[in-house]
């Protein structure tokens, strides 16, 4: 499984589910983790709101607390320590650098930690995202002769 954390504005969120629709087309089992604008607190919460939940069309799976653990437990506490010395971490953690990273392509139990901003990601299936994101419709205002 691969999980895609879900971080910053409208923008960059286009950005991390078009990675996500990606690496679905490439047959892969991902999932979106919204913890930093639903879960986390104080320095770890998201200050922006997570605008893809408005967006009409998107279809994806979002982890639960429970994988998200599995990835990033970091936990001190002496039975976790045990747990994972006995049964190994066969996730691992990978922040995008900027670089166009191709090898996220072939990557599994990974948590991805990034923009994914670069357009060689998705490029290749721009017209299936201009199909599947469709933003809300948007009203006029009532007195819109006023504003003149």
């Amino acid at each position: 499984m691969i999980i895609i954390h879900v971080m910053g504005g409208l923008g960059n969120q286009l950005y991390q589910y078009a990675l996500l629709e990606k690496l679905r087309l490439l047959g892969r089992d991902v999932k979106l983790d919204f913890y930093a604008y639903k879960d986390a607190q104080g320095e770890d919460r998201e200050w922006r709101e997570l605008e893809l939940e408005r967006l009409e069309g998107l279809e994806y799976e979002v982890c639960t607390k429970q994988e998200r653990t599995l990835f990033l437990d970091n936990s001190m506490k002496l039975v976790d320590r045990v747990r994972r010395k006995l049964t190994g971490r066969k996730n691992r953690t990978v922040a995008e650098t900027g670089d166009y990273m191709p090898e996220i392509f072939s990557m599994d139990d990974v948590y991805l930690y990034g923009f994914w901003g670069c357009e060689r990601y998705y490029k290749d299936i721009t017209g299936i995202l201009q199909q599947k994101i469709r933003f809300p419709k948007s009203g006029k205002p009532a007195n819109i002769e006023t504003l003149a």
